[in-house]
């Protein structure tokens, strides 16, 4: 009653307070309609991707549906969907798949099946909006309204305002449009067309309305295809239409149709009908009508036809876009035409053309085929077109290996002056060197390279070089001269100088190493001290210092010439020849560190002591140092010494294990620390120079300490000690053409004695390819087999050890080509039509300098896409504009091809499917020469995993043989080089190039480099590592564990080092480098990491089971796997792993496996495949029970009785226990263990007992049983057994007495006695006294525990009516497991904690969880969370916000309870700034924290014309995290930021030019031009270009920036200046089209206060004059021109006033001036002093015809014939005065004797010329003989005088007169002789002139001696 009065109070109420009460009511509870059926059209149904249905509703009653609002379900993802309408259900099909539709209302429910499938054949995906609708047809008659609707696809919520509604006949039906739905009222029988259009869409929609008088029987034309849209591409496409409700005469026939235009356009079809059937043909894009009549239907069918035009973006694609030749080898490239069908396809519509015919030649052409050759080392491009593609495609052709590059390497230089020692001051030394093999002209190409390394580290040259031609290059300051062969150095300043002399036709260097001392050091066998390098002294003490001077050469006075000095002018060094006092400051001075140097000038090196000063013991036993007892090494190319540092005042277990040791310059020397003694560093000589090598250490308290060791390098064999005894040969390199082939080789042994000849080792290092034979300084070379090796030279006495080269084979080598430096970026981007800008990066590949900025980006059609924004630094964004293709050019000034980017931009995403391609994790592969190396390739983006179709070639097998199989090869070195192996897969359409590079393993170790196995990896953001290895190609496996790995941005990836392996785990998405270090290897490697978003997959494993029980007895079973929406042949990609092996046995096959159990337990079995995301897991329990229960379903007691009963438990993995209960107490009790239940009858009746089985760690019910219990009533009469206790425990080992008492009428003593007893757990106790029966009688027995277990013991008796069973417990039964009732737990920072309780499974008692011990093991260093409390129920109590793991264990267990306790703090997120600058093509990271740290975030970005990208760096597990800005053009937007909890972040970004622009240090400065200024400076952009500019050419610069915006400009004069000059120093933007950053300027003078005149000759006439020492040696009859210059550089002076004057008279000098020069002039000697001799080339003698005798030339004289005054034949003749044989004297008889007949004054003809008597011949001995012109034309047989003439007796002349003539007897010519020996040198002059410089005129005066001799002065 109070109920209802209450009620009634409220209602009246409510009344009152509200007049819109029930209008309320109504609005807010709209009641449901009663429907009475509920069905759709279809129940299943099949479309294609793209493609767009209806199902269509039915409802009855029918007069209620248009009332009614449906629930309609479906896959969002496979279809979507227009539900708005009670009348149907308008869909269209995205993807792939399945889903059922269900539409329910009230609860009626209709389904139906939707099945997706591919991409139907004219199916065009378009971004443009288009208005749809159910309703294309409205039939209805007069006065009926229907409500119609249409949705705007591609449109959201707010285009409802945009749709238009009109009507061509009004007359007909009238319309009330809103929004999307309008209201049709059908006035009069008719036909209307209703148009509806939308802002946004292209094309209208049309709804034809039909108002009939009478539905059911007026005609109407009615089609499926109320909308037709074709592609332009596509064929024709037919339509039929048909009649209804037409008449029995009705004809297809009859049916019309036609196309109506849309305004004044072209029509874009084409229409051929045959009755109600037409075929359409696109023609061109557009819109129209087609209109169908019929004379039976009053109204026409008007049907919406649209063409569009899918564009196919036909390009070439060519199978490589780098091509390498190498040597004699071919290459074939074929090219094939995307997006064209290959019928469509002309393969001879290919062209092809080379830009560079020189480097390469076209072999063949076969249509899509193309074969190249190698000319000639280089470069070009290959440009590949076809007449049906619009752009064609370049391929970048790199050709190495050609002969005509070829180097003769029997050429090379040979010098015998590989060292050069000299001083300061000392006279110009001549340099000869000898291009063995050259030819004349050759000595013009000599290039001379010059590198200094003064001892003061200045930039001074130590010495000048200058030759007569060639090319010598200083690397100190740059000055061209001339070689022929020889060079002459002058000493300039102390310090070495590596000379390498080159030429373009040897193969290798020669290095000269010259050492420069200082000037008063002595040429000398240098000597050495030894002394320690530390000396410690308290201050105000003195101690006493000796060191010692050693040394061959030493003598005994030159300990007195020993220097010292100190930098401490407080510390002083008295000193006595080697031994000198310290004394140190006075106390109280504190601790110092001073250096006491000690020097001579024989000396070496300096002796550097470090000297350490305290005021007590104990501060100078702690000062802290690193020092050396030798701190300058003077070692060999290739040998090696050690430096060994010591160290005071550290603590003696201080670790030095972090000494760093450096090297200045590591080309000159390497280093390796020792690894025990990290203070030790073996260095070995690399290169010839000096350089610095460093040891530092950093303490606790972060203070450094160094020392310094100076290292000299010499050329193999220089090292000189005076008088040295090394080797020299002009044969370094011997060439044999082939095995068996010999040479003979000599070495000259200098300073080495003869007797020592014979102790002259040679060796070969390689016999397998040459022998050697030697024999003192000779020896004979044998070829064994073609390669290479070394000769070496050697005696104990050998300063050096000589290597002679040794070549057999090939004279030719073929020089690595340099590389190519060309332009990396993907070759192909795609694009969809309006989407953002895409960025395009394009990187420089073979370009080693830190600053690659120059790139620049520049697109052909800029309708198809557009650059954005572009940076120098190689980013471009291009934003796609309309579908076609377009080309991107990159360009950059260090490579001169450029790289073509093709643009493809697509209507939609599947115009633009995922490119399938190859992919390998090692795209460069290093070999040794005669090893093997495996690869694999995968195929990625396929959707089966492909296992066949793999080829693999190499194009060069003389570098690498493959052997492949599948997916998988195996290369071998075949030989040294590089080449490419190229693998193609018949499901790709790219072929991936793998480079291969196959090296010599013994060079290689000489080099090392570092080697990736692969250059670029993707990795998907996750929390996996990926695996990249590196080798060290040249190094051993102990060199591994010297990689450094170290990542560029942290915040994409990390990576950490494991050896030679690198793991690497990709963060968020981006990309960066890994950078990969060794110290042997020279330069880095780098690896470029791509991060990328996981693609979920949408296959997944099915199993049939994921849980299967077995019992340990049971058969066999199979599991079988399948991968949904997979395919086929995915069945043999099945991976299958167990976690156990003694549960099961496991045995698999493809997507099959067969499981047998083994024993009790559980096992896991996990599957996993390629294709899906997840993998899959069957757990399999093999246990004897399969399911919880009582061992029985009823059980009889009676009152007073026990029962046990063992529970049937099965096995799982979770740790359990049972729970018994009975639902009546009063007629029995329960209770027992996991495994006994003990009954116990309490009162009679029947009642259920129930068990359940419990997980101990959550306290979740896992199963129930339950058991019908029956008690009986205990009879009076019955005899019944009894027992004070029937539970027993017992532990093992221990005896326990059981007893019992048989209860009832008529029991005796005997039957007491009788009592038997049994058990058939006799593993677990033993009763005493047992039966062979099993059984013992007695009213006691007696047990002994034997074994942990339960057991169960019966006693019974034939009289009683039932058993009595006891229960035995022996503890220990089984571990004692602890288990939580939590395993997870979530807290809140700051909430009052949560409860956690334990439970131990076997426990003891009680007393167990008192020893619990509770610990919390917290994730990083601060505390998470505290247990509060002990025992078995605590509290967690959250600290601080992470992650901690909460553990229990018993003393001496193994086992351990663990929950993981998660404290996450209150949902916030907080950026450190509201708003930024950033500048265009910058980034900046912006701080933000976020709670809980595992928050999702969503960024959405408001801007206008992508101002601004970012990128989510993630955050730590404290919630502080980053996001990275990147400007990309100035402009404003914001970052909005909102987190999964509803917190929210902005961020105003403002995309700006912040510009910065100053300079640092002295901007007005005076220097003279030897002199270099530095000036800083600092700029904002970091990237900005710095230039300088001047009116002034008097300087060059140079620019060092540092990449971070600060940098110096180093100012170096190339000339003097006489007034101050204006520097101007400007920054500009690159990449904002050079915009002027800051502009400034700088003050500079470049002048020299004085300046030294040097004097040199320039050219001479003849070949003795000479200028020395200020003195000009002029030759008798030479011409010097005289040079004039100054030994500073870039002075401003000139020459002036020269004279000469004569100091003797017989000076002949004169002065000239050089035509053109103004520093030249000419002294002219002008005469040549030449004495003139016969010179007799053969030399004859007179001798006796018959006597053989040689004659005397004096006794030829010139005698008269004259006979008489009348002989008219008188004449001059030659006769010899003595007297010789001129025949044998004759007898009486007239005969000849045999003795000599005499003869004097024997003529020998008038011109001695008669050898009748007197003969000539050849004295060859005497060949050459000079003779004076007196002394030859005194001998009358060689010269005959002038004689008279002679008259006869009328005074005739009977004989002319001669002149004196030269005879034939013996021939001589008249010759200048050409003895050079000096006849006189006497001072004849003196030259003075002035040198001009910044207005003072300095004197200068030379001496000339005139030097006379009697040869020529051209003289050789």
């Amino acid at each position: 009653m109070r109920k209802s009065i209450f009620l009634f109070i409220s209602l009246i109420t409510m009344f009152f307070m509200s007049c819109n009460f029930f209008t309320s009511l109504s609005e807010d509870i709209e009641p449901k309609i009663e429907i009475t059926n509920l069905s759709l059209s279809k129940t299943n149904l099949e479309v294609s991707v793209g493609n767009m249905d209806y199902v269509s509703v039915s409802i009855k009653p029918n007069g209620v549906q248009k009332d009614i609002i449906l629930d309609w379900k479906y896959d969002e993802t496979i279809i979507d969907c227009d539900s708005s309408s009670a009348w149907g259900f308008t869909f269209k099909a995205i993807k792939e798949g399945q889903t059922t539709l269900r539409c329910s209302y009230n609860g009626y429910e209709a389904s139906c099946l939707i099945t997706v499938s591919g991409y139907s054949d004219n199916y065009e995906a378009t971004t443009e909006p288009y208005i749809y609708s159910n309703t294309s047809i409205l039939q209805t008659g007069p006065g009926i309204s229907e409500k119609v609707f249409v949705s705007l696809y591609g449109g959201d919520a707010s285009d409802i305002d945009g749709y238009s509604w009109t009507v061509d006949n009004s007359s007909v039906v009238s319309i009330q449009p809103t929004g999307q739905y309008c209201v049709i009222t059908a006035k009069e029988a008719g036909y209307a067309r209703i148009k509806v259009s939308h802002t946004k869409a292209t094309y209208p929609y049309y709804i034809g309305v039909y108002v009939f008088e009478d539905n059911t029987s007026v005609g109407y034309i009615t089609t499926s295809n109320n909308i037709v849209t074709m592609n332009k591409a596509d064929g024709e496409q037919n339509i039929s239409v048909s009649l209804v409700n037409g008449k029995d005469t009705s004809s297809d026939s009859q049916f019309k149709w036609e196309i109506i235009k849309e305004n004044d356009s072209s029509v874009p079809i084409g229409i051929a009908w045959n009755g109600n059937n037409a075929v359409i043909t696109p023609k061109e894009s557009g819109s129209c009508t087609i209109r169908i009549t019929h004379p039976d239907a009053p109204y026409p069918l008007d049907i919406l036809c649209r063409v569009i035009t899918i564009v196919k973006n036909v390009y070439i694609q060519p199978d490589n876009t780098v091509v390498t030749l190498s040597g004699e080898n071919t290459q074939t490239i074929k090219s094939t035409l995307e997006n064209l069908e290959s019928e469509n396809i002309n393969i001879d519509g290919f062209n092809y053309v080379l830009d560079d015919y020189n480097v390469a030649e076209i072999v063949s052409i076969i249509g899509d085929e193309v074969t190249l050759k190698g000319k000639a080392n280089g470069s070009c491009k290959l440009i590949i077109s076809h007449e049906s593609a619009e752009y064609p495609r370049e391929i970048l052709v790199i050709v190495n290996g050609q002969l005509t590059d070829a180097i003769d390497a029997s050429c090379y230089i040979t010098t015998s002056q590989n060292y050069v020692r000299t001083k300061v001051g000392s006279a110009e030394t001549v340099l000869k060197i000898s291009l063995k093999g050259g030819e004349e002209g050759d000595e013009k190409d000599f290039t001379w390279n010059v590198k200094s390394t003064s001892k003061d580290g200045s930039n001074s040259d130590v010495i000048s070089l200058s030759t007569t031609n060639g090319t010598a290059i200083h690397s100190r300051a740059a000055a061209l001269t001339y070689a022929y062969g020889e060079a002459y150095i002058n000493p300039i300043c102390e310090g070495t100088a590596v000379i390498s002399v080159s030429h373009p036709k040897i193969h290798y260097p020669t290095e000269i190493l010259v050492k420069v001392l200082s000037e008063t050091a002595i040429l000398e066998e240098p000597l050495y001290f030894i002394g320690d390098g530390l000396v410690r002294v308290l201050n105000g003490a003195s101690t006493e210092y000796t060191v010692q001077l050693k040394g061959t050469g030493k003598n005994d006075s030159d300990d007195n010439e020993i220097k010292w000095k100190c930098d401490n002018s407080n510390i002083k060094v008295s000193s006595n020849a080697n031994i000198a006092e310290i004394t140190a400051p006075p106390k109280g001075t504190g601790n110092t560190i001073s250096y006491l140097t000690i020097s001579h000038n024989k000396a070496d090196a300096d002796k550097k002591v470090m000297i350490l000063t305290a005021d007590t013991e104990e501060e100078l036993a702690n000062m802290k140092a690193l020092y050396s007892d030798k701190l300058y090494f003077n070692i060999e190319v290739g040998e090696e010494a050690y430096c060994t540092t010591n160290s005071v005042g550290f603590d003696s277990d201080y670790n030095f294990a972090s000494a760093i040791w450096t090297v200045k310059d590591s080309s000159i020397c390497s280093i390796e620390k020792d690894s025990i003694n990290p203070l030790s560093c073996r260095i070995i000589g690399e290169k010839a120079g000096a350089t610095r090598v460093s040891v530092s250490i950093t303490d606790n308290e972060n203070k450094t300490y160094s020392c310094d060791y100076e290292i000299t390098v010499y050329p193999s064999g220089t090292v000189q000690t005076e008088p040295e005894v090394y080797f020299t040969t002009s044969q370094n390199v011997i060439n044999l053409n082939s095995a068996g082939k010999f040479s003979n080789v000599n070495v000259s042994a200098i300073n080495l004695p003869y007797s020592e000849y014979s102790n002259i080792a040679w060796e070969s290092e390689d016999e397998s390819i040459a022998k050697v034979i030697g024999n003192g300084i000779n020896a004979t070379v044998t070829a064994m087999s073609e390669g290479e090796t070394v000769i070496n030279v050697s005696h104990e006495d050998s300063q050096n050890t000589l290597k002679i080269y040794i070549r057999v084979g090939s004279e030719y080598v073929i020089p690595e080509a340099k590389p190519i430096v060309h332009i990396s970026s993907p070759d192909v981007i795609t694009l969809l039509k309006d989407d953002n800008p895409q960025r395009l990066d394009a990187i420089l590949v073979n370009y080693e300098e830190i600053d690659k900025r120059g790139f620049h980006f520049s697109i052909d059609n800029e309708s198809i896409a557009t650059i954005s924004s572009q940076s120098e630094n190689g980013v471009a964004y291009i934003k796609p504009v309309g579908s076609g293709q377009a080309q991107i050019t990159i360009r950059h000034p260090m490579s001169s091809i450029d790289k073509k980017v093709l643009v493809v931009v697509g209507n939609s995403a599947e115009e633009l499917a995922g490119f399938v391609y190859l992919t390998t994790n090692t795209n460069v592969v290093a070999l040794g020469e005669g090893t093997t190396k495996s690869v694999s390739v995968s195929v990625k983006n396929a959707k089966d995993a492909v296992i066949e179709g793999y080829t693999w070639t190499s194009n060069n097998l003389n570098v690498v043989d493959i052997t492949s199989s599948g997916a998988n090869a195996l290369l071998k070195g075949s030989g040294i080089g590089t080449a490419i192996v190229t693998v193609t897969n018949k499901e790709c359409k790219y072929p991936l190039s793998i480079i291969v590079q196959v090296v010599d393993p013994i060079l290689a170790s000489q080099n090392p480099h570092i080697q990736l196995s692969s250059s670029v990896i993707t990795v998907p953001v996750s929390s996996t590592y990926t695996s990249v290895t590196a080798d060290l190609v040249g190094g051993t496996e102990e060199d591994f564990s010297q990689f450094l790995w170290k990542v560029n941005d942290s915040s994409i990836c990390a990576v950490y080092g494991q050896n030679e392996v690198g793991k690497i785990r990709a963060l968020s998405e981006g990309q960066t480098y890994v950078t990969v270090t060794h110290p042997k290897a020279t330069y880095p490697a780098q690896l470029l990491v791509v991060c990328d978003k996981i693609e979920e997959s949408e296959c997944h494993i099915s199993v049939p089971s994921s849980i299967i029980s077995m019992k340990p007895n049971a058969a066999a079973q199979t599991i079988t796997a399948s991968l949904i929406n997979g395919k086929e042949t995915d069945k043999y990609s099945f991976s299958w792993s167990l976690d156990v092996y003694d549960v099961i046995d496991f045995q698999y096959s493809a997507n099959v496996c067969t499981i047998t159990p083994l024993q009790t337990g559980s096992a896991t079995i996990t599957i996993s495949h390629p294709k899906a995301a997840y993998d899959q897991q069957v757990i399999v329990n093999v246990q004897e029970y399969s399911s919880f229960n009582f061992p029985q379903t009823n059980v009889t007691l009676s009152e007073g009785t026990t029962s046990f009963l063992t529970m049937q438990v099965p096995t799982t993995s979770v740790s359990t226990y049972v729970e018994y209960s009975v639902d009546n107490p009063n007629i029995c009790s329960i209770s027992g263990t996991k495994n006994v239940a003990q009954l116990t009858g309490v009162g009679a009746g029947t009642t259920t007992v129930r068990a359940k089985l419990i997980a101990s760690s959550s306290g979740v019910e896992q199963a129930s049983a339950e058991m019908l219990v029956y008690v009986k009533e205990a009879e009076t009469s019955t005899t019944y057994i009894t027992s004070s206790s029937t539970i027993y425990t017992v532990n093992k080992g221990k005896s326990q007495t059981l007893s019992a008492t048989l209860t009832g009428n008529g029991v005796t003593n005997t039957d007491q006695y009788n009592l038997k007893w049994t058990t058939s757990d006799s593993d677990v106790i033993t009763i005493t006294g047992i039966n062979s029966d099993g059984t013992v009688s007695g009213q006691s027995i007696y047990i002994t525990a034997k074994n942990p277990g339960e057991a169960l013991i019966t006693c019974f008796h034939e009289k009683a009516a039932s058993d009595l069973q006891f229960y035995v417990v022996v503890p220990g039964s089984a571990e004692k497991v602890i288990t939580f009732n939590k395993t997870y737990m979530t807290l809140v920072k700051g909430s009052s904690g949560t409860s956690l309780k334990a439970n131990i499974e076997n426990a003891e008692s009680s007393n167990d969880y008192n020893e619990l011990e509770w610990t919390v093991h917290s994730v990083g260093t601060s505390e998470v969370c505290r247990v509060m409390g002990s025992g078995q129920n605590v509290t967690i109590y959250p600290i601080n916000v992470g992650e901690a793991e909460v553990m229990a264990q018993l003393p001496n267990s193994s086992s351990v309870a663990k929950c993981t306790v998660v404290v996450e703090a209150g949902k916030s997120f907080v950026l450190e700034a509201s708003n930024i600058s950033v500048q265009p093509f910058g980034t900046r990271k912006v701080k933000y924290t976020v709670s809980p740290a595992n928050a999702n975030l969503t960024w959405t970005m408001d801007q206008i014309n992508d101002v601004f990208t970012y990128t989510d760096l993630g955050c730590d597990e404290n919630g502080v995290g980053y996001v990275q800005i990147e400007g990309i053009k100035e402009g404003t937007g914001n970052l909005y930021c909102v987190t999964d909890g509803n917190a929210k972040g902005n961020l105003s970004i403002k995309v700006a030019w912040n510009y910065e622009f100053s300079l640092t240090g002295k901007t007005t400065f005076s220097i003279s031009p030897a002199e270099t200024a530095e000036v800083g400076f600092k700029v904002n952009p970091t990237y900005a270009d710095i230039t300088v500019n001047s009116t002034s050419d008097a300087f060059n610069y140079s620019i060092v920036n540092n990449g971070d915006g600060t940098g110096k400009i180093l100012i170096t004069p190339t000339a003097e200046t006489r007034n101050n000059i204006t520097i101007n120093v400007m920054a500009t933007n690159p990449n904002n089209y050079d915009e002027v950053v800051g502009s400034k300027n700088i003050t500079a003078n470049f002048v020299y206060k004085t300046v030294t005149p040097k004097v040199f000759i320039v050219n001479k006439s003849g070949n003795f004059s000479y200028f020395q020492n200020n003195i000009l040696y002029i030759g008798d009859g030479e011409t010097v021109t005289l040079g004039v210059d100054v030994a500073e550089k870039n002075v401003d002076w000139t020459l002036k006033n020269i004279d000469i004057t004569k100091i003797e008279s017989i000076s002949n000098n004169t002065k000239a001036t050089v035509s053109g020069s103004s520093t030249q002039f000419k002294v002219i000697n002008s005469q040549d002093v030449t004495l003139q001799k016969y010179y007799i080339p053969e030399f004859y003698e007179p001798y006796a015809v018959y006597g053989g005798q040689t004659l005397n030339l004096d006794q030829f004289y010139v005698a008269k014939n004259d006979v008489g005054f009348l002989d008219t034949t008188a004449y001059y003749y030659i006769a010899y005065k003595g007297s010789i044989q001129t025949g044998y004297e004759t007898d009486s008889d007239g005969n000849t004797t045999s003795t000599p007949a005499f003869q004097t004054n024997v003529s020998c003809g008038e011109w001695g010329d008669s050898y009748t008597y007197i003969g000539r011949r050849r004295n060859s001995s005497k060949d050459g003989t000079w003779m004076s012109i007196e002394d030859y034309e005194k001998v009358v047989w060689y010269y005959r005088p002038a004689t008279g003439k002679i008259e006869q007796w009328n005074g005739d002349t009977a004989y002319s007169a001669k002149a004196a003539r030269q005879l034939a007897n013996q021939p001589a010519t008249k010759r200048v002789i050409e003895d050079k020996s000096i006849v006189s040198s006497v001072m004849t002059d003196k030259i003075v002139f002035y040198i001009s410089h910044n207005g003072i005129e300095q004197r200068v005066e030379i001496p000339v001696y005139t030097v006379t001799r009697n040869c020529y002065c051209t003289q050789n």
